[in-house]
């Protein structure tokens, strides 16, 4: 990882912190503005392509991601990532658990709706290469990272990522 390479580990947020899909209760007292990036809910997307705006996404102790500590529980939301309004970044890497349910993932507004983080091991989405550094089967954690030309987006972020249940922790980009 390169000199320039930051981290949210989410250990400053208190356990209980939580944001909902920005229409319900927009921002600023509906994100996470941490010194690095921003996070903030936008609707998820069932596996029946139903769209949910009741989801909540919520600062944790369970070490379902086997993270550094406190991890963001995500539950039907997608909770989209911005570091820094307008910057390029070129390198995405996160801890995952994941336990049930579907998932989303919007990379250069290039949006996917997924099973498990294995389906994408090897493929380029929005030309964005996804690479699964361990386990993505399901019902497992794991590390993915994502790598190329990764453009801020206006509603998703750099990164947005949904589930069910879903944990990220570590959360690294250059």
């Amino acid at each position: 990882m390169g000199a320039s390479m930051r981290c949210e580990k989410f250990d400053s947020l208190p356990i209980g912190s939580q944001v909902v899909v920005y229409s319900k209760n927009p921002v600023p007292s509906n994100t996470w503005q941490l010194p690095n990036g921003d996070f903030w809910g936008a609707k998820f997307i069932t596996g029946n392509n139903i769209g949910v705006e009741d989801g909540i996404a919520k600062i944790d102790g369970a070490l379902k991601a086997k993270g550094s500590g406190h991890e963001v529980s995500i539950n039907n939301i997608n909770l989209c990532f911005g570091a820094n309004l307008g910057q390029v970044l070129k390198y995405i890497k996160f801890k995952f658990g994941k336990n049930g349910g579907n998932l989303n993932l919007v990379i250069n507004t290039t949006f996917n709706n997924f099973c498990n983080f294995g389906e994408f091991h090897g493929k380029i989405i929005g030309g964005v290469k996804i690479k699964v550094l361990s386990s993505g089967l399901g019902n497992d954690s794991g590390e993915v990272e994502f790598s190329g030309i990764i453009n801020d987006n206006r509603w998703w972020g750099h990164l947005a990522i949904g589930g069910q249940e879903l944990w990220i922790d570590d959360l690294y980009w250059e």
